[in-house]
């Protein structure tokens, strides 16, 4: 049994609850393996799940309880599961097999019994042995006589998918103590009970199936360790299944799996915890982006896509929380916050190597509730478990499934959507206490407060300002989308306060509004936008009334405004109108800084200035003056600016089609050259992180500025670049947006409406146009989805509902596209 010609076809029967025989089998052919359920291809969207109240531990079982508090906890939580499209569960032998075809007769939920195989020790002739020795005879017969005794009792149960063997039993072969390196891998302690282990695993197996052929057996390891032993000890074994905890790639999992073992893979166990380590708060995001990537790699490796070809599915770690889990019997009504063990791979909460970041006990996607007097408890699911559903809503295995449709379709699931449907939760960790009063510190680099940079000017004349009601307008659009912070640039106009009064009149209405704001004050040299020289050295006369007004501000409305930025690319020289030496920006930004010290600011408040890349020390060696060294020490944070729509023109080596790519379709040329695109951005910010960090400087680094035209008729336009439409626009606004969210990054995205004043006598001018709406409220391409998911729904800008561009006509918007011009063609130009 050990090679298996392609084609071949292990088949199980299993009884179903309508008196057919459901046909379940491992399918193996040219294109992967698959389990096949009825003729069809069947992904496991599976779950770990228990039923463990506040207050018990592991010495706890629903199954002991009357059958009243069992039906009501099954009915409560298999309904919740069936709604996310989870379709199996992994349980523990104890259930009784009225419960497994309840569970499938009611929610159509598949059960996979799990035996442990003395993974948590076994009592063998009376005596309690706590770390099992496989190869011991009486060890051996008693694990043979129990897992037979297990499939005596479950075989022919509705619902029953399949068995599984063992719990990561490989990592408890090292409880025995230490090992020295240098004792050949075949001669340590923990390889040769390794041997017996597997050996037992496939002797198990094979007594099993003497008892019962319609179902596939599995095992579950920890990871690919001894990866070697069980190639060769366990043929008989039909499923691989692993406990992998990687990060959001698995790696080379899957292929190692197929070409060393030959068999399809299962993950018995995957998932995160829902608390950050490093905050010390819980973390919904980084869950649920961990997760969704996980099962991203789940789709793409299953049979027929072109990958590895042996994914069968998953059972995500886990439904619900476990208060157990850290202290094991003590503080079993206290969810532990401390973390017990290091993972690498979860970067999003690693402080730094070796310091624990793995929290036991918030692995669930749910919260737990409070114990009522049966016992009973309900659950309030979080940001997860909303995006899990959007991911089972995919059958990788329909027809026309390929590996771009899967792509396409997670690309499609927001997270933010998800926190956001989460946010109603009102579990023991979610209940309502006081408000907190968010910081600078809280807001920047939290992928639940994303930014938006802001301006509400509507019309060609600039003089023309923006009214309460059209501010309150804008406010509710950004906060529809998710916005939580925006920033605007300079405080001596109008609309700067009286943007200010707006969020703070919505608030009084609806307490539950959240917006922020990055309060920019205007920075020039001398004689700018003067018929005189610009005189660089010195500084306007009326910077100094703009920082008083922005500390104005910021003291009247301390609640709402969390940073200022003094200047606005500022520093960089090609803004030859009006650019200062960074010494004018390090006075200010010490004065600011000075009057938090002295209590006349409030502490928490951030103090930065927002500027090109390249003034912030990331390109041209000329900038890496004595003064910006004291300003990147000065400020809290780096707010740097990168454009790579400004540099298909100016740098343009990125964006032309590489020669070897010249064959593609046009769409295909577009697509990569926006993956350029967002790589030439990330390179931008590599370049001021490694400038800071030359420094000797630790602080962060968010993205005060990027964004993309829409209309051009300049050098980005069909006569120039081409780089200039609404379908790059929005694949440049979800590659950014996924790529700063994941990494902890603001990006202040330029910009949210399209203001006409800014090239007043250009109607197509690029800078009219780098909106994600119209001036008149449309959504273009990169909100349209936001449009079909309705979270617009009441609101209007200019009297119009907001609706979408091209009337949401996808095939008349890409008649515009333009595929970017060849490389040689570039250099042709230049």
């Amino acid at each position: 049994m050990k090679s298996i010609f392609s084609g071949l076809i292990l088949c199980f029967f299993l009884s179903s609850v309508f008196g057919q025989v459901d046909h379940v089998s491992i399918e193996k052919s040219d294109v992967g393996m698959k389990l096949v359920v009825n003729g069809k291809g069947f992904m496991i969207n599976g779950m770990n799940w228990d039923y463990y109240p506040i207050g018990t531990n592991f010495n706890y079982s629903l199954w002991n309880q009357p059958d009243d508090i069992i039906k009501s906890a099954l009915d409560a939580e298999m309904g919740l599961l069936k709604n996310m499209g989870v379709n199996a569960i992994r349980q523990y032998t104890g259930v009784q097999p009225k419960w497994i075809q309840y569970i499938y007769e009611n929610y159509g939920i598949y059960t996979m019994i799990n035996h442990s195989f003395g993974r948590y020790g076994l009592t063998v002739n009376g005596e309690w042995i706590a770390n099992t020795e496989y190869s011991d005879p009486a060890t051996q017969e008693l694990l043979i006589s129990e897992v037979t005794k297990m499939v005596e009792e479950y075989k022919g149960t509705p619902g029953l998918l399949m068995y599984l063997l063992g719990n990561e039993n490989n990592f408890g072969l090292f409880w025995g103590g230490a090992e020295t390196e240098d004792i050949p891998i075949q001669d340590r302690k923990s390889t040769v009970r390794a041997m017996a282990m597997y050996k037992m695993f496939n002797k198990a197996a094979l007594a099993m199936k003497v008892m019962d052929t319609s179902l596939p057996i599995a095992m579950c390891n920890g990871d690919l360790l001894f990866a070697e032993i069980i190639a060769e000890e366990c043929n008989d074994i039909d499923i691989f299944g692993v406990n992998m905890y990687r990060g959001v790639s698995f790696g080379d999992a899957f292929e190692r799996v197929s070409d060393e073992f030959k068999k399809p893979i299962m993950f018995t166990e995957f998932g995160a915890d829902a608390f950050n380590a490093v905050d010390n708060c819980e973390d919904q995001f980084s869950q649920a982006y961990y997760m969704v990537g996980n099962w991203k790699e789940i789709y793409e490796n299953a049979a027929g896509l072109g990958k590895a070809g042996n994914s069968i599915g998953g059972f995500t770690f886990q439904f619900s929380d476990g208060w157990w889990k850290y202290g094991q019997t003590k503080n079993l009504d206290i969810h532990d916050n401390n973390a017990s063990w290091f993972n690498g791979g979860y970067p999003r909460d690693v402080e730094k190597e070796g310091v624990n970041n793995m929290n036991e006990e918030w692995f669930g996607i749910c919260a737990k509730g409070p114990t009522d007097s049966r016992g009973l408890y309900d659950l309030y699911p979080r940001a997860a478990y909303y995006a899990l559903r959007e991911v089972h809503q995919l059958n990788p295995f329909e027809d026309g499934a390929t590996i771009e449709t899967i792509t396409r379709h997670f690309d499609n699931i927001r997270l933010m959507d998800a926190i956001s449907t989460a946010r109603g939760d009102k579990s023991i960790d979610h209940q309502p206490s006081e408000k907190v009063d968010m910081t600078a510190k809280d807001i920047l680099g939290n992928p639940n407060y994303r930014a938006m940079s802001y301006g509400g000017y509507r019309y060609v004349d600039h003089d023309i300002e923006p009214t309460l009601d059209e501010l309150k307008e804008d406010m509710k659009i950004l906060s529809a989308m998710g916005i939580r912070i925006v920033r605007t640039y300079k405080v001596h106009l109008p609309q700067a306060s009286n943007l200010l009064k707006a969020i703070s009149e919505i608030k009084k209405e609806d307490p539950s509004f959240e917006m922020y704001v990055m309060l920019g004050a205007w920075i020039d040299c001398k004689n700018a936008w003067t018929d005189k020289e610009p005189n660089h050295d010195l500084e306007s006369e009326d910077n100094e009334a703009q920082i008083a007004k922005a500390v104005e501000l910021a003291s009247q409305y301390p609640d709402i405004v969390k940073v200022i930025a003094v200047g606005n690319e500022a520093m960089v020289r090609w803004a030859a109108s009006y650019y200062v030496q960074p010494s004018i920006i390090l006075k200010w930004v010490n004065h600011l800084q000075d009057l938090k010290e002295a209590g006349k600011l409030p502490k928490d408040l951030w103090i930065t200035s927002s500027d090109d890349f390249s003034s912030w020390g990331g390109g041209d060696a000329s900038y890496h003056t004595e003064d910006l060294e004291k300003l990147v020490n000065a400020v809290d944070y780096i707010s740097m600016h990168t454009y790579p729509y400004h540099n298909t023109h100016y740098n343009p080596e990125f964006w032309g089609v590489p020669e070897d790519q010249e064959s593609r379709s046009d769409i295909e040329k577009v697509n990569a050259a926006m993956d350029r695109a967002l790589e030439f951005a990330r390179s931008q910010y590599d370049s001021v992180y490694s400038y800071v960090k030359s420094l000797g400087v630790d602080k962060p680094i968010h993205i005060g500025e990027t964004g993309w035209a829409t209309v051009s008729n300049g050098y980005y336009g069909p006569n120039g670049s081409k780089a200039t439409d609404e379908y790059k626009e929005g694949l440049y606004h979800k590659l950014m947006r996924k790529w700063t969210d994941s990494a902890g990054i603001s990006c202040f995205y330029f910009e949210g409406f399209n203001e006409p004043w800014k090239d007043a006598n250009n109607k197509n001018g690029s800078e009219n146009h780098f909106g994600l709406f119209t001036k008149d409220g449309q959504a273009k391409y990169a909100l349209w989805d936001l449009v079909d998911d309705g979270i617009f729904e009441g609101l209007t800008r200019n009297g119009n509902q907001i609706g979408k561009t091209y009337n949401g006509d996808k095939e008349a918007l890409m008649k515009d596209v333009l595929a970017p011009p060849t490389a040689k063609e570039i250099s042709e130009r230049d």
